[in-house]
């Protein structure tokens, strides 16, 4: 599943999506609490800003 969201949408709905289900999962086994959703919503927000930047840096090397 995730590999197509990544295929039709691209890295950046791949992470949220990613995100999401590992919440319903959580949430499925009982086991999120205020750390553990903190820590996801970290790391998320982490990795979707690596993702826009490492591909405005990789635009900025490639245009000349």
């Amino acid at each position: 599943m995730l590999f197509y969201i990544s295929q039709h949408f691209g890295g950046e709905a791949t992470v949220l999506s990613t995100t999401a289900l590992d919440v319903g999962a959580a949430l499925l086994i009982g086991k999120l609490d205020l750390k553990a959703g903190v820590e996801l919503i970290i790391i998320t927000i982490f990795v979707y800003v690596s993702i826009r930047v490492a591909r405005l840096i990789a635009s900025l090397l490639t245009s000349s």
